[in-house]
C-alpha cells in the first residue's frame, strides 16, 4: 500500500528472510535491512527503496520510518512510508523536519561536533553518528561513557560504570528520573535533544555482579561501541541506535542526501510508567488489604461486644457463674 493506493503491480525485487543470525552478516553485501541503507557496491539492484522509484510507485527518493517498542497499541506500531511522510506521526501535525546532511557514501550518517548533557558542553572530537536501528542504545567510543559519568556525578546525580553491566548505573526511582538533564546532540546543520525518559530506564529487578546494588535501580541507555563486532570500521563513531531513534519520526532523503528530525507523537513513550503504574497498583493493593482487615475486626469486636450484652441482659453469665 502506497499512499492509501493498494498495487497488484508485478515486479521483481530479491528478499532474504533470515532465520539466523551470526558474525553480524560480517562479509556480506547487504544493503541495510530492507534494503534500505546506503548502497555498499556499485550496484543498486538490491535497493528496494529505488526498486519502487524506478517503477514509478514512488515520486520521492525517500522514505520515514515511526519506530515503538510498545506493541500493544494497534494504532502506534512502528510504520515504514515509502515516498513521503505523514505529519500525524510528529507530535503535533503542523511540525516540520528539521535537516541534517549525510556525511558518509554508503552510510546513514551525520556529524557530530559536540555533546551538552545539562548546561555542560563536552567538545568532543568531531565524529560521525550513524543510524542503526539494530542497534539497542546510543553508541559511543571507547572511554566517553566515563565522562559522561563524570557529569553526571556533577549535577548530583550518584551514577557509576560496573564491568558487568554494558550501561552505565544511576541511583533513582520513577519519580526522579524526570530530574536527569537533557542531552543536546550539535551536528553539523542542527542540534536535537533528548529528554531524560529516553535514555534512562528503571530497571529494579537488574542484579549486576554478586551484589545487587543498593538504589542503583536506573540505566543509562549509553554503551560503547565494540568496534570488532562489526565489519564496517566504527573506531571513534557514534550509534544513534532504538533508543534515539524511537523518540523521533525521521525522514531518510536520499536524492538530497539527508535526514529529518522531528519528535515523534507517542505520548506513551515513558519507560517509568509501567513501573509507576504497578507501584503504585501495589499500594493501593495493600491498602485495601489492610482495610478489609480492619473492618472485618471491627465487625467481630461489634458482635462481641452485642453477643456479651444479649448474655447479661438474659442472665446468661450469671448462670454460666453458678
Amino acid at each position: 500500500v502506497i499512499d492509501g493506493i493498494s498495487y497488484h503491480t508485478p515486479f521483481q525485487h530479491t528478499l532474504y528472510f533470515a532465520t539466523q543470525i551470526t558474525d553480524n552478516f560480517y562479509g556480506m553485501n547487504a544493503d541495510g535491512i530492507l534494503g534500505l541503507g546506503l548502497t555498499l557496491t556499485n550496484d543498486d539492484s538490491n535497493s528496494l527503496l529505488l526498486t519502487l522509484h524506478s517503477r514509478g510507485l514512488i515520486d520521492k527518493l525517500e522514505f520515514s520510518l515511526y519506530l515503538t517498542d510498545d506493541i500493544t497499541m494497534v494504532d502506534q506500531r512502528s510504520r515504514i512510508i515509502f515516498g513521503g511522510y505523514d505529519p500525524s506521526y510528529m507530535q503535533e501535525p503542523t511540525d516540520s523536519f528539521t535537516f541534517a546532511k549525510v556525511v558518509e557514501s554508503d552510510a546513514w550518517a551525520v556529524g557530530l561536533n559536540e555533546v551538552v548533557i545539562g548546561n555542560l558542553s563536552q567538545h568532543i572530537h568531531p565524529a560521525h553518528a550513524i543510524f542503526s536501528s539494530t542497534f539497542p542504545d546510543i553508541g559511543v567510543p571507547y572511554g566517553y561513557l566515563s565522562t559522561m559519568i563524570k557529569d553526571l556525578n556533577s549535577l548530583n546525580i550518584s551514577c557509576l560504570i560496573q564491568d558487568s553491566s554494558p550501561n552505565p548505573l544511576c541511583q533513582c526511582t520513577p519519580a526522579t528520573i524526570g530530574q536527569f538533564p537533557n542531552i543536546t546532540f550539535v551536528l553539523d546543520d542542527t542540534n536535537v535533544t533528548i529528554p531524560p525518559s529516553v535514555y534512562v530506564a528503571f530497571s529494579p529487578s537488574n542484579n549486576y555482579g554478586q551484589v545487587k546494588l543498593a538504589n542503583y535501580s536506573c540505566l543509562i541507555l549509553f554503551r560503547t561501541v565494540e568496534v570488532k563486532n562489526y565489519n564496517k570500521d566504527l573506531s571513534g563513531k557514534w550509534i544513534f541506535g532504538a533508543t534515539f531513534m524511537r523518540y523521533f519520526y525521521l525522514l531518510f532523503d536520499r536524492a538530497n542526501m539527508q535526514i529529518g528530525f522531528s519528535v515523534a507523537n507517542q505520548s506513551f513513550f515513558k519507560r517509568e510508567f509501567p513501573y509507576a503504574i504497578i507501584f503504585i497498583l501495589s499500594a493501593i493493593t495493600v491498602f485495601l488489604t489492610f482495610a478489609f482487615i480492619y473492618l472485618i475486626w471491627k465487625k467481630c469486636a461489634e458482635y462481641k461486644k452485642t453477643e456479651k450484652r444479649i448474655l447479661l441482659d438474659t442472665g446468661g453469665y450469671k448462670n454460666m457463674n453458678e
